[in-house]
């Protein structure tokens, strides 16, 4: 036993069937393989090891029964397909990495027993959003609030449009949202002003938003430069920090809609703490 042992980055040759045998007794061989697509398989059962592979598969051991595999083969499986791809069919096009994190997103919720997401839209943008995570899919098809686009494109517009009254009302909205709701708004927004980015850099062919959501982009590029984008995207994501640490909703949200009325409307953007630049 002692010949398989190694460091850990080195190479081990295994090249008789005992080596292969010992090999696979050991409780502490891990497999590399999936290293590289931790955004879909990070804490799934086919990577995790010892005791947390051991209480995995207590819980998952009927998903691996015949009658199981049967059932998703004959059911499950091609009426999850069919209506992950009844949207691109009728649009006459897909991003393809888009279509198939909402296949595995569909087929996963099915599994777990979460209903899919109703709409079309809805599916589109919890895919682009979860970015390949699965866990992260799973919990905002959970969720109660789902269209993060309308609302955040929403709220934009009330920046721009500098109408006060309306920007507190929508911070009331936003404060009642919830604290992982309000989080995974703040993320689709930072996703959605990082797309804007890519758009205005000429970058367009990086760019994976549902067709609905990249019309919008295309516009919002006529309204805000890579500049402001930044500026805005930097606010997001210190509103994201300080969501998960339970800072006050409505004093966070309104500190927010302000900057981003600066940005936007007085075009005035805030470089550090003390320091501003206008164009």
């Amino acid at each position: 036993m002692s010949a398989l042992t190694a460091e850990a980055g080195h190479r081990v040759v295994l090249s008789s069937y005992t080596d292969v045998r010992d090999a696979f007794r050991q409780h502490d061989l891990r497999q590399a393989l999936y290293d590289a697509g931790g955004a879909v398989m990070a804490d799934s059962l086919i990577t995790l090891h010892g005791d947390a592979h051991k209480q995995r598969r207590r819980v998952e051991n009927r998903l691996f029964r015949r009658g199981t595999f049967r059932y998703w083969e004959l059911n499950l499986v091609p009426g999850t397909i069919e209506q992950s791809f009844a949207g691109p069919l009728a649009a006459g096009s897909a991003d393809l990495v888009q279509l198939g994190r909402r296949t595995i997103m569909y087929l996963t919720a099915m599994v777990a027993g979460i209903d899919p997401p109703a709409t079309e839209e809805a599916a589109a943008e919890i895919a682009y959003l979860a970015n390949g995570n699965l866990t992260e899919a799973l919990a905002m098809l959970q969720d109660e609030n789902k269209g993060y686009h309308k609302i955040f494109v929403d709220w934009l517009r009330l920046c721009f449009a500098n109408k006060g009254l309306d920007v507190l009302s929508f911070v009331d909205q936003l404060a009642k949202m919830g604290r992982e709701n309000q989080k995974n708004f703040l993320r689709y927004g930072i996703s959605f002003i990082r797309e804007c980015c890519l758009l205005m850099a000429g970058a367009g062919n990086l760019v994976h938003l549902p067709a609905q959501e990249l019309e919008t982009a295309q516009r919002m590029t006529n309204v805000m430069d890579i500049s402001q984008a930044q500026a805005i995207s930097a606010e997001l994501e210190k509103a994201h920090y300080h969501v998960e640490r339970n800072a006050n909703p409505k004093i966070l949200f309104l500190d927010v809609s302000l900057q981003i009325i600066k940005t936007l409307k007085f075009k005035t953007i805030r470089q550090t703490a003390d320091t501003i630049y206008t164009k």
